[in-house]
């Protein structure tokens, strides 16, 4: 009978796809309730879509609203760090953040936009980004460099959407369009 129940157990485990493979890497994801419903609901989709990515792509997808964590013992088992909707709030955070990127953590910032004459949808950034930091990870793809990359609203009525809109994040993008970090401080062009 312990036969037959252990057979079954290890058939239904088998069966339901789960895995013990290690994930290659981790991903922790900072993100809030407390904002503007659009950007509550973007986290959430977020989320949803990272964590179908994951199981896929055999990456571990952890969250958190508890921008507490943003410190160095937490940080230490991640690769990536996103923040869905939110940013540090305190200089400890900020500081924490700093020294995990400098010791080679990964990071990718999403910011959410509407869908009408005076804005561009971000979203495309948010996708691009994730591709080319999966090709990072998996491929050893060099990154791009930080840079702002200047959109252009649709006009008046909202017309179809093109690449004069939302250029893509460049290769090798001017210097005029670097974000840069030097003594300290960060520098966004216009």
């Amino acid at each position: 009978m312990k036969q037959a129940l252990l057979l079954t157990l290890v058939l239904a485990t088998s069966l339901s796809g789960a895995s013990t493979t290690k994930p290659r890497f981790k991903v922790i994801a900072f993100y809030t309730t407390t904002v503007e419903p659009d950007h509550v609901h973007f986290a959430n989709d977020a989320i949803k879509y990272f964590t179908q990515l994951a199981q896929e792509k055999n990456f571990e997808f952890d969250t958190t609203t508890d921008w507490s964590n943003l410190k160095p013992e937490f940080l230490k088992d991640y690769k990536v760090v996103m923040w869905l909707n939110e940013f540090p709030q305190n200089q400890s955070q900020r500081t924490a953040f700093e020294d995990y990127m400098k010791g080679g953590g990964a990071w990718l910032g999403c910011h959410v936009a509407g869908y009408n004459d005076k804005y561009i949808p971000l979203h495309r950034y948010f996708i691009q980004a994730m591709d080319l930091m999966y090709a990072h990870l998996r491929q050893g793809r060099p990154l791009p460099p930080s840079q702002v990359v200047h959109t252009t609203p649709r006009g008046q009525g909202a017309p179809t959407i093109t690449t004069a809109n939302v250029p893509p994040i460049a290769d090798a993008p001017p210097s005029t369009a670097l974000i840069t970090f030097s003594g300290g401080q960060v520098r966004i062009p216009d």
